[in-house]
Formats: C-alpha cells, structure tokens, sequence
C-alpha cells in the first residue's frame, strides 16, 4: 500500500503557493482485515477527485503536476525519440518547450530527481511492467505535446 504513495505523489501533486508537494486529489483508502489476527489482507485506493484544471492552467506561483517536469527532465535520449520529444531538428525538449510548463516561473524542485527515483523503484517493486511504463509515458508526453497545439480558425470555410 506505502508503495503506491510515489506514484500518487508525482501525478497528483503540484507546488502551490503555500506548498511546494501540495496534494491536488483527494483519494478513499479502504483496508480489509482478517478478524482473528488483524492483519490487512486487502487494500484499495480510489481517486475521487483530481483538479484537472491546473493541466491547462495555474495560478501565478505555481506550477503544473510534478510529474510532467520530472518526465520530461529526468527521460532517456531513447525514450525522447520513442515519444516524439525532440524538436524537428533533433534537440530534446525541455520544459520550457511546453505550454503547460512554461505559464508560470518556478519550473523545478530541489527534490524533483529523488522523487522520480522514487517514482522508478515504487514501478519497479509493485511490479510495472515495462510495456504499462511505456503506456503510462505515452499519455504524460501526449498530453503535453497536445498543449503545444495551435488552431488556426482563419483557415475554415464558411459554409
């Protein structure tokens, strides 16, 4: 159950004005346990609410989820590449580099690389595997590469 906390952590929590690992969802933790030993034999945890605005937008001071930054800092050269990260002439994004990333000043946290160590060995120890890892990147880098999107509206026809 402990190990889950990483993983929640960085996708759940932002910096906000007040704290730097502000909580951004609320979560329903529900433990079982054998009646004659009292040992937990079972455990769930259910997301009931997650501020899903402060993607788009946030508060001057702050900054997105942690794990967009810790993604996109902490990645290999190869995983770049795999998830379309690199620029047309082949340089790597950074943060800065993304809509969602660059509203507001603060972009890292003296903390960031540990709690993506962390995040790693929690994947890791409950058993991730590499192909669900890779399924998890895709949707952080889509998700941020779909910030980036531009419509033009000029080019519509009238009907």
């Amino acid at each position: 159950m402990l190990k889950c906390d990483p993983i929640l952590e960085v996708f759940g929590n932002a910096k906000t004005i007040k704290n730097d690992n502000s909580s951004r969802f609320g979560k329903l933790i529900t433990l079982r346990l054998n009646g004659e030993s009292m040992r937990i034999y079972h455990s769930s945890i259910k997301n009931y609410f997650l501020e899903k605005s402060r993607i788009i937008s946030q508060s001057p001071g702050e900054r997105n989820f942690h794990i967009f930054y810790q993604f996109i800092t902490f990645i290999s050269e190869e995983q770049r590449t795999q998830f379309r990260l690199k620029s047309n002439t082949g340089h790597p994004y950074r943060a800065d580099d993304f809509q969602y990333l660059t509203q507001k000043d603060k972009q890292t946290l003296p903390n960031d690389r540990g709690m993506w160590e962390t995040l790693i060995q929690a994947f890791n120890s409950l058993n991730f595997s590499k192909e669900i890892i890779n399924e998890i990147w895709s949707i952080v880098a889509a998700i941020l590469l779909l910030g980036n999107l531009v419509f033009d509206s000029s080019s519509q026809s009238e009907s």
